[in-house]
């Protein structure tokens, strides 16, 4: 009896709770309402959890009733027998996040098993016996005088994957959009067609993929509509139906097609308030040569306040050398799928600065590219790589691309399409770091990406114009001197962008593209590290990471999150709001530089190194936090044996045996041999 009080208790606070929140709606503009509407995949059919159940705060949904209450799942009602987790929430937290000053309202309206004929006036469902286009109309209606419409989700098909019904689903899909928009007074409202599931059990049939194309094509034919891929979900066991967790990523993924599309439609020079974009990668220097990593020895006061305004990362890996490393970064791909050689970026390419152009962005490169193929390498590397202007990038100021010539004093520099020699007194970084910040003052008013891949520290060490004596031969004082004026450089850039008010429109990632040179000897944390350059270990491919952006990334953090050097074109392109392409083996880390609760950290980086293939052979390794997996069978504790003279052997037992299992599904999942090696694209 106390059982059964305490229920209707809690039924009675629930309803409370639920009127309540219906009293206390946001004013008009501040309620943003979205629709959701289709058939049973948009409704939800995922098993819920109690998590489901909690409210999300400045959540709501429509009920049956025609009330405002907390939105719980399900949040449908077409098929109460087995209606559950949809999309909805998922998209609904993401969005209330993105716009804390506003709250959201899911108004539900799809219909299980509704053909596409249904979402006419007057269609009927026999299964339901409703009226799905004359009931959603009348639900939205009722809504809209409490809110704005600010989005249709869509997600129907199934039930017109047969050759009658295919053959003109197009043409009723877009009608469906334009009705909608008529009816509902929004001309322009975003309108979002999701993918159905593709189970590898149960391949599609030709009429199943005309309704895809037509899902995919809406974007290309329609203003202001989106595709929201539902590639790698899973079904619930029915090969029908999304799982529950899958449905909560694709409405994930709705929410990014949504913020892509308002970004781009707020008005016609939208992308010049998006984010700048600066990637700045030293060469040949480790995390060991940075006081906000420890070092005592290093002075990079610049770079130490860029990690105390933003993020550090404490697991950024690179490739052991530069070329292989920038390969990487510039195509978010791994060696092993497009390497081809030494000093090469192969032709067929896409690049990180093509992506970020055809995205709006004006673009520049300054430092170091070495992606030619110079004229002092042997004729059958020599010109067979990529130009700087045929990889997005509008203006240029580089060493080493045609010609070789001097990087440091006296340096050959190839600026805008012309190799031009400067004076004996010249010091090639300042030049650099001086096309950088002309460019950055003469694009405030637009939004620009600028990516600086650094000439210091790089070999052959040399005095900097803040060294002591200009004829010093002391290599390791010469490198710390280096150390220090990189840093400066670094400071420059940030000081221009703070001059110009655009600290907070402005990321700025700073990184180095391998580990430290082998002759320099570095001391961090009572402990004497060699310079590991062109090696697998920590010292070849540890490198420092500090994210700064404020008002977006919180000060002071430091994060144990994995970042692979794969990860910078495709976090790029999220932190611009454009689309990231499928096929990369980079992923986006944007998500925790916002703190989004949804971010999901990698399990594994992967790492193939054949530098030289036409005389080195091919290394590879997974790895995570703690554990290193390679190629050839060894497993190393990388927290107890840093420099990699122990392998793991014997019987491995509890969080040691499962690291070493899942590394080994990692290493499986990637090709083991180079697919592009010393083959070189026309």
């Amino acid at each position: 009896m106390n059982c059964l009080r305490s229920c209707l208790l809690g039924c009675l606070v629930l309803a409370s709770s639920a009127e309540a929140a219906e009293i206390r709606l946001p004013a008009k503009k501040d309620f943003h309402l979205f629709l959701l509407v289709g058939q049973s995949n948009m409704a939800g059919r995922g098993k819920v959890a109690e998590a489901d159940r909690r409210p999300i705060p400045r959540v709501l949904s429509y009920s049956k009733a025609g009330k405002w209450v907390p939105a719980v799942d399900p949040l449908h009602f077409d098929k109460p027998g087995v209606v559950g987790v949809g999309v909805g929430r998922s998209f609904a937290k993401v969005i209330a996040r993105s716009r804390p000053n506003v709250t959201i309202g899911l108004i539900p309206c799809a219909v299980g098993g509704s053909a596409i004929a249904a979402w006419q006036p007057g269609g009927f469902h026999p299964g339901t016996k409703t009226h799905p286009w004359d009931d959603c109309l009348k639900r939205a209606q009722a809504a809209l005088k409490q809110g704005t419409l600010k989005g249709i989700l869509w997600h129907q098909g199934e039930s017109d994957a047969r050759d009658a019904k295919a053959a003109v689903y197009e043409k009723k899909l877009h009608e469906v959009v334009s009705r909608f928009r008529r009816e509902l007074k929004a001309p322009r409202v975003p309108f979002l067609a999701g993918q159905m599931g593709r189970w590898p059990e149960r391949p599609w049939n030709a009429a199943k993929e005309k309704v895809d194309a037509a899902h995919r094509r809406l974007p290309e034919t329609v203003e202001h509509t989106g595709f929201v891929s539902a590639r790698g979900l899973k079904h619930k066991g029915d090969k029908v139906h999304f799982d529950s967790a899958s449905y909560r990523e694709l409405g994930r993924r709705y929410a990014a097609g949504y913020r892509k599309l308002v970004a781009a439609a707020t008005s016609s020079n939208a992308s010049s308030r998006r984010p700048n974009v600066i990637l700045i990668v030293a060469d040949d220097v480790g995390y060991e040569c940075f006081g906000c990593y420890g070092s005592r020895q290093y002075k990079t006061p610049h770079i130490d306040r860029l990690a105390r305004q933003g993020l550090r990362f404490r697991h950024c890996y690179s490739q052991p050398l530069c070329t292989p490393s920038r390969v990487k970064l510039m195509t978010g791909l791994s060696n092993v799928r497009n390497y081809s050689a030494f000093s090469v970026l192969n032709r067929g390419q896409k690049t990180i600065g093509q992506y970020m152009k055809d995205g709006g962005y004006r673009t520049a490169v300054a430092g170091k590219w070495q992606l030619l193929g110079a004229e002092h390498y042997k004729p059958r590397f020599r010109g067979k790589g990529t130009w700087p202007e045929k990889t997005g990038f509008d203006e240029t100021c580089l060493w080493q691309v045609d010609r070789l010539g001097s990087r440091f004093w006296k340096p050959l520099l190839y600026i805008n399409g012309t190799n031009r020699t400067f004076g004996p007194g010249d010091y090639g970084p300042d030049i650099v770091t001086r096309s950088v910040t002309d460019f950055i003052e003469a694009n405030r008013d637009r939004s620009f990406f600028a990516y600086m891949p650094l000439i210091q520290v790089h070999s052959p060490f040399l005095p900097t114009p803040r060294s002591a004596s200009r004829k010093s031969k002391n290599r390791q004082r010469n490198f710390e001197d280096m150390v220090a004026y990189m840093d400066e450089q670094v400071g420059r850039v940030v000081s221009k962008v703070d001059q110009l008010g655009l600290s907070q429109r402005t990321v700025i990632l700073f990184t180095g593209d391998n580990g430290t040179h082998r002759t320099i000897r570095s001391r961090l944390n009572g402990r004497e590290i060699r310079g590991g350059k062109g090696r697998m270990t920590d010292a070849g491919t540890r490198v420092p990471l500090v994210v700064r952006w404020p008002g977006t990334v919180a000060a002071g953090q430091v994060t144990d999150a994995l970042v692979d050097f794969s990860d910078f074109l495709p976090t790029a392109l999220e932190v611009a709001g454009l689309p990231v392409p499928t096929g990369l083996d980079g992923r986006s880390f944007a998500g925790l530089l916002a703190g989004a609760e949804e971010y999901r950290q990698r399990d594994w980086i992967h790492v193939y190194y054949c530098p030289r293939p036409e005389k080195s052979r091919p290394q590879r390794f997974v790895r995570d936090q703690r554990f290193k997996l390679y190629g050839d069978g060894r497993f190393i504790d990388v927290a107890a044996d840093v420099n990699e003279q122990n392998p793991l052997t014997g019987t491995l037992t509890g969080a040691v045996s499962a690291a070493q299992t899942k590394l080994k599904r990692a290493l499986a999942s990637m090709p083991a041999e180079g697919q592009s090696l010393l083959k070189f694209d026309p």
